[in-house]
């Protein structure tokens, strides 16, 4: 098994966006950067090794969240897998077993076929099209902007237009 190179370029843009908003005090977040975020999150923590303290204490809801997010995004195999493998650690009544039973998970879904960075990177590409949740001014302008807006300008801000380009074609070819 290779080593896990980091999301793709497309994805870390947008993602450093959502970080950057959430910086700020913005709680609005749409459904869709949400289950970016929870994929992306899961996804590096089984690509490093690092399932187990990334599920910590409570692996059922962390392991519900993933599926969800992951079917979302078009990983149905993985979020399969994930679901099944909750199904058995319900089962499992040592902290042993269940240990064991988290690092035998981690390998088998760091094993699927499906091209997990690639559905992350057009799900992350999806969210910069997508306007943001309304947000909320405490003027009578409106706000200008969106995710299509701040998603353009941090992609050509940090890279430049020609730049993001060739990012966005790498992510999709």
């Amino acid at each position: 098994m290779k080593p896990w190179t980091g999301h793709l370029p497309i994805t870390r843009i947008v993602v450093f966006s959502i970080l950057n908003r959430a910086t700020t005090d913005e709680s609005d977040f749409s459904r869709d950067e949400r289950v970016l975020c929870t994929a992306c999150e899961f996804w590096a923590a089984v690509s490093t090794d690092e399932l187990h303290a990334h599920l910590g204490s409570q692996p059922q809801d962390r392991l519900r969240a993933a599926a969800f997010a992951l079917n979302s995004l078009g990983a149905v195999v993985l979020a399969q897998a994930i679901l099944a493998g909750l199904r058995e650690l319900r089962k499992l009544n040592s902290q042993k077993h269940r240990d064991e039973y988290v690092a035998g998970l981690q390998q088998r879904l760091r094993a699927t076929e499906e091209s997990v960075d690639v559905l992350i990177g057009l799900f992350a590409e999806r969210c910069i099209s997508v306007p943001p949740p309304v947000q909320r001014a405490t003027t009578d302008a409106p706000i200008s902007g969106g995710v299509g807006s701040w998603g353009d300008a941090a992609v050509h801000g940090k890279f430049g237009a020609r730049d993001s380009a060739k990012l966005k074609h790498r992510c999709l070819h």
